[in-house]
């Protein structure tokens, strides 16, 4: 005969087939029904939302001084302490950054690569060299 060891229930109906059949293996181990092990795997669920509303925190932005979710941080932003800034400074910033990158004062790839004279063709290039 085996007995719930969270609520004394015995009738062998109410557990399952699997927890019968471990019992007669571990000998002695406590055992549970099913309605026991229900509730067991739903004040589970529940601590585990509790922890993860707990986990997501709120983080201060340095470019806008606003305490956001840190769902408004990418990882990297968030690896820099107290530097991070929000998804929308991020994109600012480089908005702000990009219209000097296309007319050459970025420094960029672009603006170091030398440039044909008017009117060249390829095979007149490789012939130059």
């Amino acid at each position: 005969m085996v007995i719930c060891s969270t609520c004394a229930a015995d009738d062998p109906a109410s557990f399952s087939k699997r927890m019968l059949a471990g019992a007669w293996a571990r000998k002695g181990a406590p055992v549970r029904c099913k309605g026991c092990v229900s509730s067991a795997e739903q004040e589970e669920r529940l601590a585990a939302k509790t922890a993860q509303r707990a986990a997501t925190a709120h983080e201060l932005c340095a470019g806008c001084a606003e305490t956001l979710p840190s769902s408004a941080f990418s990882r990297s932003q968030l690896q820099k302490g107290d530097a991070k800034r929000c998804h929308g400074c991020v994109s600012k910033s480089a908005a702000a950054q990009e219209p000097a990158a296309l007319v050459g004062g970025g420094g960029g790839l672009l603006s170091k690569a030398p440039t044909a004279p008017q009117g060249a063709t390829l095979s007149a290039l490789h012939a130059s060299e």
